[in-house]
């Protein structure tokens, strides 16, 4: 095996060998300069070798939380989504509607928000109980349609809008339980947004009433 010797002033030596199997010649041409600190030395895949700077991943994720801690008299609540944001999540604790109304969800484009017929398509599923699933293409998504509802019923929402794959598909899941009872229950939900962008999500009671109560954050998760 052929090796060539680079001898230092001490007597020591650094080798360079050639590999232990080898199929035919190979040249190898070094750059002609130095590279920076830090620097990697490659190859073209041709035998020409150059100093090149080790890439680094730019995408972070960066969280943007919205929180307001009494919600009372306000008819709904938008959550305006960052660019190029992949998550949203919605606490909504001790919720409770002026009168009687149900707490309901939908998304806002750059045409405001949308109320069409047949926007969404979602499933219902109370919990615990006998009671059928139900699904239905509607102009908005009902959170606790099978519970809940009364100016004396007082509800939590835990909810998760989520982009799904590549461009504007997105998923949301809730779970509604209503405080003092059994009740509990989830929907599952998808806007019909098709390439539009979604800009927007909106939480409020579905007939156009206040909330009488309840605290309520949102949490934006989005790539910088």
């Amino acid at each position: 095996m052929s090796e060539l010797n680079l001898t230092h002033s001490n007597g020591n030596k650094v080798k360079l060998t050639t590999p232990d199997t080898l199929s035919g010649d190979k040249t190898f041409k070094l750059p002609g300069a130095d590279g920076s600190s830090g620097q990697f030395l490659k190859t073209d895949g041709n035998g020409a070798l150059s100093f090149a700077t080790v890439a680094t991943n730019t995408s972070n994720v960066k969280a943007t939380r919205t929180s307001i801690s009494d919600i009372s008299g306000v008819s709904y609540f938008d959550a305006t989504l960052p660019s190029n944001c992949f998550k949203v999540e919605l606490s909504a604790l001790n919720v409770s509607p002026v009168g009687s109304g149900y707490l309901a969800f939908r998304v806002g484009t750059s045409g405001g928000i949308q109320t069409g017929g047949s926007y969404y398509k979602f499933c219902q599923n109370l919990i615990g109980a006998s009671q059928n699933g139900v699904f239905e293409t509607n102009n908005l998504v009902y959170l606790n349609g099978y519970i809940g509802g009364g100016s004396a019923d007082v509800c939590t929402t835990q909810l998760t809008f989520m982009k799904c794959g590549t461009g504007e598909r997105w998923t949301m899941v809730s779970t509604t339980m209503e405080e003092g009872t059994t009740s509990s229950q989830i929907t599952v939900a998808h806007p019909q947004n098709g390439s539009t962008p979604i800009t927007t999500v909106r939480f409020y009671i579905h007939n156009g009433g206040n909330f009488d109560s309840g605290d309520i954050s949102w949490t934006c998760w989005s790539t910088t």
